[in-house]
């Protein structure tokens, strides 16, 4: 997992749940054993996603040819990713 990485959001219930709609796009802004964080700038919504629902809900963007480390964060979002 690269922070940086643009990655869309699948059409799922749990995501729907989260204010996501399919195909929106974040970016990766911190990532740990844990979880991977998510900044969707044109929503302006931040989340914290635990990594075993991650592959799950997102997909990575076919757009994204390397990493934008403008996004990295040294932290996760504070918004917890609802299961």
């Amino acid at each position: 997992m690269i922070v940086g990485k643009r990655y869309s959001a699948k059409n799922t219930l749990v995501n729907k749940k989260n204010g996501l709609a399919q195909g929106e796009e974040g970016f990766v802004t911190f990532v740990d054993g844990a979880a991977i964080s998510l900044e969707f700038t044109r929503i302006n919504i931040e989340l914290k996603v635990p990594r075993n629902l991650f592959g799950f809900n997102f997909i990575q963007s076919t757009l994204d040819t390397h990493g934008n480390v403008g996004y990295k964060k040294n932290k996760h979002a504070s918004t917890e990713f609802k299961a």
